[in-house]
């Protein structure tokens, strides 16, 4: 048996005795069989042997091989008027990396927004203001002071209305 790397080409070399011809004058192929269909690669003669060029596999078929897939293989030589099938043998498949992805499953996520509200901070900011009221009403001896509370009581209300218009919503 041979080993083939779907991902790498390979030559393969056979040993020949001939008789009643010339080796020289020996034509043919190497067919692999693949789901039905044949692949066939050219035979060369070199220095008195029969070798064949198998590109890789991958470049050639749109399969996807499994490892240790086995392939039929055969070598038809064709001497004159006669055909003769000297060889067949079966060809695993060394497929170094595969990976196969299939969707499970498609599932439609949707996520409300929904604003979030601290109120622990709502509540600080009452007693804040809540403070600064009692402050105001407090301290009637400085004018300015009195001013400036003023406007910190003013801004803590505003902030305290848009809470409060957050939390109605």
């Amino acid at each position: 048996m041979i080993k083939l790397n779907i991902n790498e080409g390979k030559k393969i070399k056979f040993n020949v005795n001939v008789s009643g011809f010339e080796i020289r004058d020996l034509k043919g192929s190497m067919k692999l069989t693949v789901e039905g269909v044949e692949y066939g690669f050219p035979i060369k003669i070199d220095n008195g042997s029969v070798s064949v060029e198998v590109p890789p596999l991958s470049s050639i078929m749109k399969k996807t091989f499994n490892e240790n897939e086995h392939i039929d293989a055969r070598l038809d030589v064709i001497a004159g008027d006669t055909y003769i099938n000297p060889w067949k043998d079966t060809i695993i498949i060394e497929n170094p990396v595969h990976v196969e992805v299939k969707v499970s499953e498609v599932e439609n996520v949707v996520e409300e927004i929904k604003p979030t509200i601290n109120i622990e901070k709502i509540e600080e900011e009452v007693k804040k203001v809540e403070k600064i009221k009692e402050d105001c009403g407090k301290d009637h001896k400085k004018k300015k002071k009195e001013d400036e509370v003023e406007e910190e009581c003013d801004k803590k209300k505003k902030k305290k209305s848009k809470f409060m218009e957050a939390l109605e919503k």
